[in-house]
């Protein structure tokens, strides 16, 4: 805390990068490091669909690699808080944009507003910190404050290999990655920027995964990101409706197999299991605050 603050005073210091980044940069630290690791965000809704792609790899992450009943619970109770902060944070960016509509709108008492996007930013990012560090504590492994407050999504993959019997859990979240980049890629290939910036990525969209035409390169999905993360520059892109549900099957299901693990637990019958995904999924029940955030999703804006 005294090196932070001492970084705030003397903001020229080659070691205070972070701390200009988090006063200067939008999203903070964080902002800067996800737009190195994963891929750019310009739009508030831009960076809230960001988060929630970064939700559908770390959730199931921090939920698979539970190793029994108690730990299952808590990163429940994680994944359950991250639903409530995404939900501020979609609130924040739907209110209004600053610059046009801000000034003249009444901010709802007691809700998000178009001047709180940051700070509802900060809180996913707590929330994002707290599920990573379940993973390392679920995998008992020793890892730096500063490598989890990063939020690197590549490297919290890597980290999971590291522990021989979770490399099935592993291989999932590197599923679930690939997946992601699908999503980012199809949501810049529908952007608005018009045919002659959108079209080459569509284009070999469809040459994928539509007209069977052979991939000259070995790592596809890699190249793909890379595709889709220039195109981003020229189409204006954010997730659909549809888009925005679909990523939520992947937290889904990781909550239905966390479900599971409490209740085929020794310990079963000493408490009731938690529940963070869908109604009917094993136990009957859906997590208050996991369909507080999918109503928000199907909400109109403002």
């Amino acid at each position: 805390m005294r090196y932070f603050a001492l970084c705030a005073l003397l903001l020229g210091a080659p070691g205070c990068e972070m701390v200009r980044q988090d006063l200067g940069s939008t999203g903070g630290f964080v902002g800067v490091q996800m737009d190195t690791h994963m891929f750019p965000a310009v739009t508030r809704q831009q960076h809230a669909d960001r988060y929630l792609m970064s939700f559908m790899v770390l959730a199931p992450l921090a939920l698979d690699t539970a190793a029994d009943a108690q730990q299952a619970r808590a990163t429940i109770g994680r994944v359950n808080a991250t639903w409530r902060s995404l939900a501020d944070l979609y609130r924040a960016a739907d209110a209004c944009e600053p610059g046009t509509t801000c000034a003249a709108r009444s901010p709802t008492p007691g809700l998000p507003n178009g001047y709180s996007f940051e700070t509802a930013s900060y809180e996913v990012q707590s929330d994002f910190y707290f599920l990573a560090k379940d993973v390392i504590v679920n995998l008992d492994l020793d890892s730096s404050a500063g490598d989890l407050a990063s939020l690197d999504m590549p490297a919290m993959l890597t980290l999971a290999t590291r522990v021989r019997e979770n490399f099935p859990v592993a291989r999932r979240a590197a599923a679930t990655w690939r997946d992601g980049t699908i999503l980012f890629a199809d949501a810049v290939a529908q952007g608005a920027g018009g045919a002659d910036a959108c079209a080459p990525l569509k284009a070999t969209l469809a040459r994928r995964y539509s007209s069977g035409t052979p991939v000259a390169e070995t790592r596809d999905i890699a190249a793909l990101l890379r595709a889709a993360k220039a195109a981003s520059k020229d189409c204006p892109w954010s997730l659909s409706p549809q888009q925005r549900q679909a990523a939520l099957y992947h937290i889904d299901s990781a909550c239905a197999r966390a479900f599971r693990r409490q209740a085929l637990s020794e310990h079963a019958a000493d408490a009731t299991p938690s529940s963070c995904g869908l109604p009917g999924q094993n136990d009957g029940t859906a997590a208050p605050a996991r369909q507080a955030f999918a109503d928000i999703l199907t909400a109109p804006p403002g």
